[in-house]
């Protein structure tokens, strides 16, 4: 972990070392020169309490930043434009209205690795499950509060939040790079099709029936 800034509001986190001079780089190129594709994770303060408290950005070649979500070198042009795909874990939970969804990021040029993962049942479809297949593995996030004996995120330290959700959306990439190319394309468009219009349809503060949004779901 590599805090880079005084009050540590932002870190990087990924496959080079800490003090290495590259990692500047890797930033400058993420805000002149950012990739077409990027993975993301939030970190909220719990399941029920939706306040973001952070945000991960990974790039395809396994680099990662994690800001505080006030963090004014905060890269929002990378989540407002929909000429970036954004992939996402459990989309409809990081970009909930009460979540992400409140500061308008691109709902359109998204994508969901659970949405993938489901049409390969036999791994299953948490994070934890699917990055066990692939270089990063990600930790679940109620191991990791017990671990620090707190019950909130915002009570963990400051580095191990940071490196949570950086490992989470490293583990996105990675995830999405290895089985996206092995589910049926057909398939995995009509469920993520499904899936933005949800988000889209809550943003608009149309109530939904969760448990026929899910019946729905598996039935597609």
């Amino acid at each position: 972990m590599n805090p880079s800034c005084a009050q540590m509001a932002r870190a990087y986190f990924g496959r080079l070392k800490p003090g290495d001079s590259e990692i500047t780089r890797v930033w400058e190129r993420l805000n002149t020169e950012p990739p077409s594709m990027i993975a993301c994770d939030v970190e909220t303060r719990s399941l029920k309490d939706l306040t973001v408290l952070g945000l991960a950005i990974a790039t395809p070649e396994g680099h990662a930043f994690y800001f505080d979500i006030y963090e004014p070198t905060l890269p929002w042009q990378l989540l407002y434009t929909d000429k970036i795909t954004k992939i996402w874990h459990n989309a409809p939970f990081d970009m909930a209205k009460e979540a992400l969804g409140a500061f308008k990021v691109d709902v359109t040029n998204i994508e969901d690795t659970v949405v993938v993962m489901r049409l390969i049942p036999e791994i299953g479809n948490t994070l934890e499950e699917a990055s066990q297949h692939v270089e990063t593995q990600a930790r679940n996030m109620g191991d990791v509060l017990r671990e620090h004996n707190v019950t909130i995120c915002d009570n963990l330290p400051w580095p191990v939040l940071a490196e949570k959700c950086t490992t989470d959306a490293l583990a996105t990439m990675r995830v999405w790079q290895k089985f996206r190319p092995l589910v049926n394309d057909e398939y995995y468009r009509t469920q993520s099709k499904f899936q933005k219009r949800l988000i889209q349809m809550s943003y608009r503060g149309i109530r939904l029936d969760q448990d026929r949004v899910t019946a729905i779901d598996r039935e597609l």
